[in-house]
């Protein structure tokens, strides 16, 4: 079965959010799914298709080595993590309602979630410190407010949770905050790279 089927779901636009898991467990990658697609989301929105190098190098650069030395597994999983990139960049090229979260199943315990959900905060601001944007005085206010946001979510606690309807309901409305968040970077970096497109050195 090839690489690309073990992570993605029947509907393309879904990831397996365990399978990815596995395969970063299997190569040794100090990260989990929610952080590593954090990470990709961060890049992704600042800098678009060609950031995925970046990414690579500044979040990932053990699995980088791997592939240099010639590991088919990590080279498998390049080939993986490329198709999760450019996916992302489809779901953030094509409107708001597309982009998703990689975070575990609704199934799954409260306290899973909301740790992975720390954990995807935790990877968005490490992307966002590998693609350069890291800095909130370089930011418009709003994602300078969003980025401060970032990094209290990404200390969440789970000590205090009671596991019931209210609970569930803020957890919802966290994750569709950030997704939101992720569509505002993502239109605000890509009027950014098209006006630095149109320039014209004369």
């Amino acid at each position: 079965m090839a690489a690309h089927s073990l992570i993605f779901d029947s509907d393309m636009d879904l990831f397996n959010y365990e399978n990815l898991n596995t395969a970063l467990t299997r190569l040794e990658i100090a990260t989990d799914a929610a952080e590593c697609h954090g990470g990709l989301s961060a890049v992704v929105a600042t800098l678009g298709e060609s950031g995925k190098p970046r990414w690579l190098s500044k979040l990932m650069p053990e699995l980088l080595d791997a592939i240099e030395q010639g590991d088919a597994l990590a080279i498998e999983a390049d080939q993986v993590l490329t198709d999760l990139y450019q996916t992302t960049v489809a779901q953030l090229a094509a409107g708001e309602f597309t982009y998703i979260l990689l975070l575990p199943d609704d199934e799954e315990d409260l306290a899973v979630r909301a740790e992975a959900l720390g954990h995807w905060c935790q990877g968005y601001l490490l992307g966002l410190r590998a693609a350069g944007f890291d800095n909130p005085r370089d930011l418009p206010e709003e994602l300078a407010e969003m980025v401060r946001d970032l990094a209290e979510i990404s200390q969440i606690s789970l000590g205090g949770m009671q596991h019931d309807e209210e609970e569930e309901r803020a957890y919802t409305e966290l994750v569709e905050y950030l997704r939101v968040a992720v569509m505002a970077f993502s239109e605000e970096f890509l009027t950014r790279r098209s006006d630095n497109d149109g320039l014209t050195v004369h």
